[in-house]
């Protein structure tokens, strides 16, 4: 298909979705759906379910009437410009995809989003999946002017900038982010940007602890080039899968670098409160040997997801083995020329049974419940990641195109 009608098509259905849109008509933006259409924002998977949240009724409005989407136009000048896709997988689906850019009356904001359209039975272009994402509120955009690297008239220095910042965000943080990896770290590293005082605290001693105390063999499972830091990208000479230890010293270089204020050593010791009246959060932080109150505006937990889970059998308390989770697998050195068994067949699951093995195990056996599907590293890099995100392209334009996928309809495919 030429790239003048896949423009066409884009343009001609979003023109239509936009009146619809602007109108806040839901039944004419429902009808630019195929019947198993997709809204990627909650993940909506039916006409009935998207239909149903977008006539909710929101201080006397639908939501589609008060957030008012308008000024559509397509994005033509990136990477994600009106394209031909084909789904993996999917019996053939395919049709035309594109970004585009909108604005938004209730909040004043500005927005991207992205769309892949098919032919229903009639031949008429409808959306397999639709997703929109607000970029920037009107009057607080992200500043792209470059610093000059000189500071007040040349009266004060650098270090003297970044002391002056901190004490002002010590003493007053808008923004508490309660976790220093790397998604802690690049949230303070955007509000910083947008000149939000962001405090993070650390519960361990060092930036990368989080990484530096996972188990020895580890390496990421994704390429460098898919796996990027915000606005620091891994210097070139890098491995292709980051070792642990590299990581976490390239993260606590991060967070010198984009100058974050951090407070290492430090947790929270109650359950923040909220105060409705003040809009503030009062939150007890342990800092060091000092006990402090904090009151900020807005409280991000950036703690993860991967606390370990034990489950428990008849006999364990007698066994006269060893056994602990992965999370704290640290020497198979230990148990050379003994018998292991790991349970589980994730990716820890399988760097940990290559380490046994590497360390003179006598016997690794895996026990997984269900039927696995092992894919060789070098087989996913093709299929997978540089189809996805290939090298030396920029980064936010393959993951607003990758974050528009929602993801149950990722593993319907992944099955089919």
């Amino acid at each position: 298909m030429a790239s003048e009608d896949l423009h066409a098509i884009s343009a001609d259905w979003l023109k239509s979705l936009e009146v619809a849109s602007s109108t806040g008509d839901v039944i004419s933006f429902m009808s630019h759906f195929l019947s198993d259409g997709w809204l990627r924002g909650q993940t909506l998977s039916s006409l009935e379910k998207i239909r149903g949240f977008l006539s909710e009724v929101v201080d006397g409005k639908s939501r589609l009437e008060r957030s008012s989407l308008r000024d559509f136009k397509i994005d033509d000048h990136t990477i994600n410009a009106p394209s031909p896709f084909k789904l993996p997988g999917s019996q053939g689906i395919e049709g035309v995809q594109s970004a585009f850019t909108f604005s938004i009356t209730n909040p004043a904001a500005l927005g991207r989003g992205f769309f892949r359209l098919t032919q229903d039975v009639d031949g008429k272009w409808k959306a397999l999946t639709l997703f929109t994402n607000m970029q920037d509120l009107v009057g607080y955009e992200e500043s792209f002017t470059d610093q000059h690297g000189l500071y007040e008239g040349r009266t004060i220095t650098w270090e003297e900038d970044v002391d002056t910042k901190f004490r002002a965000i010590e003493a007053d943080p808008t923004v508490l982010i309660v976790g220093g990896g790397q998604s802690g770290l690049m949230c303070a590293a955007r509000l910083r940007r947008l000149g939000i005082r962001a405090l993070i605290i650390e519960k361990n001693v060092r930036v990368g602890d989080c990484w530096r105390q996972r188990y020895p063999n580890l390496t990421l499972h994704t390429p460098a080039y898919q796996s990027s830091i915000l606005y620091n990208p891994y210097p070139t000479n890098f491995p292709k899968y980051i070792p642990k230890g590299k990581l976490a010293n390239f993260l606590e270089s991060y967070a010198v670098n984009q100058e974050l204020c951090i407070w290492l050593s430090s947790t929270m010791t109650s359950i923040p409160m909220y105060d409705s009246l003040s809009a503030r959060w009062t939150v007890e932080v342990q800092h060091g040997d000092q006990k402090v109150i904090l009151n900020p505006k807005y409280l991000v937990l950036a703690t993860g997801s991967g606390s370990p889970h034990i489950p428990t059998w008849n006999g364990m308390d007698g066994f006269q083995g060893t056994w602990y989770h992965s999370d704290f697998h640290k020497d198979a050195e230990q148990f050379r020329g003994k018998r292991v068994v790991v349970v589980g067949a994730g990716n820890a699951s399988g760097d940990i049974c290559q380490d046994f093995v590497a360390h003179g195990a006598a016997e690794v056996t895996l026990v997984q419940r269900s039927a696995t599907c092992v894919v060789s590293s070098a087989a996913m890099e093709k299929t997978r990641f540089k189809q996805s995100y290939p090298i030396n392209t920029p980064i936010e334009e393959l993951d607003l195109r990758s974050n528009s996928m929602p993801l149950a309809f990722s593993l319907q495919l992944t099955k089919s």
